[in-house]
């Protein structure tokens, strides 16, 4: 699931369709799914932003505003299909390491009961990109629910692998300031 919340005040825009390389970076989001045994899924507000892309797109449906409302949507749609696992990426979450998305899947099997997969870089626990199981989102809907909408503490108390990194294995856009000067397009 590839959570593209839409508009966001940072940006004044919509952070999954600035252009990168002459893609909008939810195009790459979606190729990084390329060799998943899944299919790539939009979580979205807004999904008439996001048709042109010819993947199945789901509207976010939890009343506020935070990632943790497409959290829960994922992990729904997820149950709705009896799937095990749910596998969420930010829009805004582009890779830099090849097949860090196939090594995160590939670690399942030695993730808790009811936990995850997740990254921590530089000992710091990364909510996305991550593998859950659906049974461990439990977690997100109690801080949904207690309006806790930190995603970095409620995802330190959900049992998981964690593939430690000394630096991040992607690249996260939280503004058009930190694109970095290779990424900015012309």
């Amino acid at each position: 699931m590839i959570l593209a919340r839409g508009w966001t005040r940072r940006i004044s825009g919509d952070k999954a369709l600035l252009q990168w390389n002459g893609k909008p970076l939810v195009r790459h989001a979606l190729e990084a799914y390329i060799g998943l045994p899944t299919e790539p899924v939009i979580v979205t507000k807004r999904p008439q932003a996001y048709a042109e892309f010819g993947v199945t797109i789901i509207t976010d449906r939890y009343a506020e505003e935070t990632p943790i409302s497409g959290i829960l949507t994922a992990g729904d749609y997820a149950a709705d299909l009896q799937a095990e696992w749910v596998f969420i990426a930010g829009a805004d979450t582009i890779p830099t390491l090849p097949h860090l998305y196939r090594r995160i899947w590939d670690e399942r099997h030695s993730a808790p009961e009811n936990g995850a997969v997740l990254l921590q870089v530089a000992g710091r626990i990364q909510p996305f990109p991550g593998l859950y199981r659906t049974a461990a989102l439990t977690a997100w809907r109690t801080a949904y629910q207690e309006s806790r909408f930190k995603l970095t503490p409620t995802a330190e108390g959900i049992p998981a692998r964690r593939l430690a990194f000394d630096s991040a294995p992607y690249h996260n856009v939280n503004t058009t300031e930190s694109l970095p000067p290779a990424w900015k397009s012309a």
